[in-house]
């Protein structure tokens, strides 16, 4: 991991590999079981962001059903910020996915579409009963990924969030 030696201690041990490749994981997997082809790789990138903020997390709807177009509409704070957190996460995103595909918890297709791959079972149950933000983060990943994958193709969605790759 070429980023790690340079950052802070609490980074690391808040943004470690392990853990953003395990949400990474988790995400896939979650955008895998509404579009079955896989996540495209910048979507994890959106993803992030919006499980790490805390008040964006907690105020993510209940159901994919909900427009993210409507959403972020009637969440417009929620969207101040949103481009330079995307942009500080990168190196962490980069690092944990590099993490999560060295131990099989994601692979790319062959058209570089990210599929979902297998925690080991005693790592999932300790994610399913973290708690914290650890728990919360780990709770809504899943989510995060099927409502991604509803809300349309990746360049609308970073058109939304006011981001680009």
């Amino acid at each position: 991991m070429p980023n790690v030696p340079s950052r802070s201690r609490e980074e690391f041990h808040l943004l470690n590999p392990a853990f953003c490749g395990a949400l990474s994981s988790r995400i896939a997997e979650g955008y895998a079981s509404v579009a079955p082809r896989g996540m495209p790789f910048a979507m994890v990138f959106v993803a992030m962001p919006l499980l790490l903020h805390t008040a964006t997390r907690e105020a993510l709807p209940r159901a994919i059903s909900t427009s993210l177009a409507a959403w972020i509409e009637s969440h417009p704070n929620l969207r101040i910020g949103f481009a330079d957190r995307a942009r500080v996460l990168v190196p962490f995103v980069r690092d944990g996915l590099l993490f999560a595909v060295l131990h099989g918890a994601v692979t790319f297709s062959d058209d570089g579409l990210l599929i979902p791959g297998r925690l080991p079972g005693s790592r999932t149950a300790f994610l399913d009963s973290a708690t914290g933000n650890v728990g919360s983060c780990f709770k809504r990943s899943r989510f995060a990924g099927r409502w991604l994958a509803a809300a349309g193709s990746p360049e609308t969605v970073m058109t939304l969030w006011g981001v680009r790759p």
